[in-house]
């Protein structure tokens, strides 16, 4: 493209930034995705003149084996940030069958930041705008980092000196779910204690100490919230059958008080509203819909739901009020990986985007004067700590002595931050089912490899890893040899690889512009092919035995998730499954397709050549959706019993085989027995650690 993608114009009352991919007007700011705001500035280049669509698609998406619909999504965005009208078009004129028009005025920006007046339709002023992108480019190189046409940032600004943080606690385990108190003197935590033997709440002076221990339940507690008067401590409990109970306790020490129901709740994410009067938490009706968040009134114990989404992968957690109370921020997962972090009125209505980075978020927290949130995101790679304000203006990285900065918390008035500091080292795991000796490291490594797969021939390993700064495709040896990385796609988070039966391809998901969908690329390398156009998220890629197909689970039935296919090079999908489905795997001799559906912990099956879908006998206990697998003529199943964890193989006609202990391990995403059946690979989490810090910020 031979626009200058980074230099700010002008287009009509708005002043475009094509770098911050925003539009902004008398103080309002709007952003739009990279790709959209490429179509923008692919128009504005020519402004005035009719564009055609095959322009457009191989100028903005130069890369990719994209249809028409991606291109008439993202003009249809462009008009909505525009509030134009397609009928009655102020900005975007379509002319049929041929491409589209920009009929606003273009102007590019003069030195005080305002509309120099001549447009950029005429020679000339190309001319000026070729100078000015010479300047940025310059400029860009700077800074380290050329600009990219995909969800990319540049990386922050290297302070002076990273603002200095003090430890709070250095206890052995994991203390996480740090809550400031009101006066900002004391953080309220969840930790396992000094034996790890269950997990509870304490509180401790932000100088550190000796923590004060307030609860002692055999179950877990977690997600303690401070009462604004600073008197109570309010914590989910999770209950043997996997429901959440609310209970509030002194802060000081002393009995527990039951306050309501949190339901569904997995995350522990309690938050107390400034006048005392209510509780807010995610939770979801049931396991195909997805999460909300719910407030329950600590006086009368009335519950009810502020906000949940339709057909969100995983939906709106981690509430937060405002300082005056007025708003609830909350994080909203769009995929895996991708989120953004959202503020609603208390009393209901729209919502309104914080963040629109698709990044993975961590907490965040409102500031104490409520013009701002600190946001845990990973917009640049590695995970921060950044300040965005509400109110326009760039957001700002907060530069932190510690890494991995999680959970920001503030009191109600002036004080430090405090947050959760975690070492997280993940690694992939050989296991042996022939000797049963302990486990070995397949591939050695600092950073986080996840999604291990066996090509077909058992010589390959493909698998995800964040080595080159994001989450790309890699494949290697099978002896962990040779890795090398396949994807460069940037800040997309990149997972999920499966081979084709014959070896030649590799499937995936990637998050380019925040919804995830289905890719494949040669497994010699070279350019990925996007499989999936729709506005829904398509995920956990599978092929048929006969390598015709591609399988995928999908929420664009905005019921449910469902187990979809579409041909291997690209085409329309079909719905598979209609009783729900999340990732599936077909039998060698394509005769059954097995699968898991969202939320539930067991396996199905469907027969492929005529009758009813049914459950996997002895799958119950499945650990998570994707702990399985298809090898060797059999089902493999990661399966979670009263002796811990274990690999069940199951062949029809046979009883189930517990083929290998696996010990404490803890699962994380990717699970894959060789071709022969001898040994299982699996991501595991290798060492987690967190303390908690904090820091005093500056003001902004």
């Amino acid at each position: 493209m031979e626009t200058p993608q980074n230099t700010p114009f002008h287009l009509g009352p708005w002043r475009v930034e094509p770098l911050a991919h925003r539009l902004s007007q008398n103080g309002e700011q709007r952003r739009v995705t990279p790709k959209t705001m490429e179509v923008l500035v692919c128009l504005a280049d020519r402004a005035g003149e009719v564009v055609r669509r095959e322009d457009l698609l191989s100028t903005v998406w130069p890369d990719t084996h994209v249809g028409e619909e991606v291109l008439t999504r993202a003009v249809s965005d462009l008009r909505q940030v525009l509030d134009d009208d397609r009928r009655r078009p102020r900005f975007v004129e379509t002319i049929p069958k041929v491409g589209y028009r920009l009929i606003a005025a273009v102007a590019a920006e003069s030195g005080d930041g305002t509309a120099s007046g001549e447009p950029r339709s005429s020679a000339n002023s190309r001319v000026a705008w070729y100078v000015l992108a010479a300047v940025a480019l310059v400029a860009v190189l700077w800074l380290g980092r050329q600009w990219m046409p995909s969800r990319s940032y540049p990386p922050p600004p290297l302070p002076a000196a990273p603002l200095p943080a003090t430890p709070i606690t250095t206890f052995a385990g994991f203390e996480s779910f740090a809550e400031l108190s009101p006066d900002g003197l004391q953080v309220a935590f969840a930790w396992g204690g000094p034996e790890q033997d269950n997990v509870d709440v304490y509180v401790a002076s932000v100088e550190g100490g000796e923590p004060l221990r307030l609860t002692t339940d055999p179950v877990g507690d977690a997600g303690p919230t401070w009462s604004p008067d600073g008197r109570r401590i309010a914590f989910a409990r999770y209950q043997s059958d996997r429901t959440c109970e609310i209970f509030e306790v002194p802060a000081a020490g002393g009995p527990e008080r039951r306050l309501g129901s949190c339901g569904r709740n997995i995350t522990g994410d309690l938050a107390w509203s400034p006048d005392g009067e209510w509780l807010a938490f995610s939770d979801r009706e049931s396991t195909d819909v997805s999460y909300g968040i719910y407030l329950l009134s600590t006086v009368t114990g009335e519950r009810r739901k502020l906000i949940a989404p339709d057909g969100q992968h995983w939906g709106d957690t981690e509430p937060a009020f405002s300082p005056d109370g007025r708003q609830v921020s909350f994080t909203r997962s769009v995929s895996m990986a991708t989120q953004d972090v959202y503020r609603i009125a208390f009393e209901g209505g729209e919502p309104i985007p914080v963040t629109r980075d698709s990044r993975s978020i961590r907490g965040h927290a409102w500031t104490p004067d409520g013009e701002a949130l600190v946001v845990s995101s990973r917009r640049t790679g590695a995970r921060g700590l950044w300040h965005f304000p509400l109110e326009g203006g760039e957001p700002r990285w907060v530069p932190l002595a510690v890494d991995h900065a999680w959970r920001p918390s503030f009191g109600r008035g002036s004080g430090p931050l405090v947050f959760e500091s975690r070492v997280l080292e993940v690694g992939i795991r050989r296991y042996d089912f022939k000797s049963r000796k302990g486990p070995v490291d397949w591939l050695e490594s600092t950073f986080e490899d996840l999604d291990p797969q066996y090509s077909p021939d058992g010589r390959r390993i493909a698998f995800s890893s964040n080595r080159s700064g994001h989450f790309e495709i890699w494949t290697a040896d099978a002896d962990g040899t040779g890795a090398e990385q396949l994807t460069a796609l940037d800040g997309s988070y990149t997972g999920g690889p499966r081979w084709s039966p014959d070896g030649r391809w590799i499937a995936f998901d990637a998050r380019v512009d925040g919804q995830a969908d289905i890719y494949r690329i040669a497994s010699s390398g070279g350019r990925p092919q996007r499989l999936t156009l729709d506005r829904a998220n398509d995920l956990a890629p599978s092929w048929s035995s006969d390598g015709d197909w591609i399988y995928f689970g999908s929420n664009r039935d905005e019921d449910r998730w469902q187990i979809w296919k579409l041909p291997a090079a690209g085409g329309a999908p079909q719905q598979v499954t209609h009783d729900g489905g999340y990732l599936a795997l077909e039998s060698a001799d394509g005769e059954m397709l097995y699968y898991t559906k969202y939320g539930e912990e067991r396996l199905f099956r469907l027969p492929l050549t005529g009758g009813e879908p049914g459950e996997v006998e002895h799958s119950q206990g499945l650990i998570g959706f994707e702990h399985w697998t298809v090898a060797a003529g059999a089902l493999y199943m990661a399966i979670a019993d009263a002796d811990g964890t274990g690999v069940v193989r199951l062949e029809d006609g046979r009883e189930p085989d517990m083929v290998r202990r696996l010990d404490d391990a803890r699962l994380m995403a990717g699970f894959t027995v060789d071709p022969a059946g001898d040994s299982l690979l699996v991501a595991e989490i290798t060492r987690l650690e967190a303390d908690l810090w904090r820091v005093e910020l500056e003001s902004p």
